[in-house]
């Protein structure tokens, strides 16, 4: 019986380091969403939105800011990568996404102006040319040029190997916990298969007494057992003799 409670005791604290490993796994998740959130890119630079408002500003159509800026184009420079059928899925009315698209191709032509003009002074290569017609890059692909840097990805990394290691620890512990279960059960068949002694066996209820009383024909019994047997019977359940009191 001792060694019943011991097994059962230690299979206890091992659900218990179970769980603990659970919450532990549930902490790190939650603390990875938060470093992912406080990762996220940072908002526009003041003087990068002040210049594509005042782009706007400038065609009469400042209204269309933050309609723009909730898809992600949050300067001049990604302004010009849309062409007419993207401002317009961006939400703007097709009159005023044309007025922009030539606006913006005057920006492109000053641009790439000044860019030949610069690589012409420090000899750089040419950039390669855009796309051939009906291969554009998504709209996504073009303005989500922003990845993690070194630091921030190596933080992530080692994150994920925390989240690893965590959930082999709940692996080994469920394991072994499943183990112990086993042996429980096992030792539960071992004690069933024994023979137990008479001096813990009711005579009359052939089972472990679990509240035993003594008589006074000189032998134990299950206190319930006795006392039923007492209702009808003045005699000894073990003998058969009378008893001299039933008291």
């Amino acid at each position: 019986v001792a060694a019943d409670e011991e097994a059962r005791a230690r299979a206890f604290a091992r659900e218990a380091e179970a769980r603990e490993a659970e919450a532990a796994s549930l902490a790190l998740a939650l603390r990875l969403e938060a470093e992912d959130r406080a990762s996220a890119p940072p908002p526009p630079a003041p003087m990068e939105e002040e210049g594509f408002r005042s782009f706007l500003g400038s065609l009469g159509m400042a209204h269309h800011a933050d309609r723009l800026r909730a898809e992600a184009v949050e300067s001049v420079e990604d302004f010009a990568l849309l062409d007419v059928a993207d401002i317009i899925a961006c939400g703007v009315p097709a009159a005023d996404a044309a007025r922009m698209e030539a606006a913006l191709a005057e920006f492109r032509g000053a641009s790439e102006g000044a860019a030949v003009e610069e690589s012409k002074s420090s000899e750089a290569a040419v950039p390669p040319p855009p796309p051939p017609p009906g291969t554009r890059p998504a709209l996504a692909d073009r303005l989500a040029n922003v990845s993690l840097g070194a630091p921030a990805h190596a933080k992530t990394l080692a994150a994920q190997d925390e989240l690893d290691a965590a959930a082999v620890h709940q692996a080994r512990l469920e394991s072994s916990l499943a183990d112990h279960r086993a042996e429980l059960r096992r030792l539960r068949s071992v004690l069933s298969q024994r023979e137990i002694p008479d001096a813990l066996t009711c005579s009359i209820t052939l089972e472990i007494m679990q509240d035993p009383v003594f008589a006074t024909d000189g032998h134990t019994y299950e206190r319930s057992a006795i006392e039923s047997w007492l209702t009808n019977n003045r005699t000894s359940p073990k003998t058969g003799e009378p008893l001299a009191t039933t008291v």
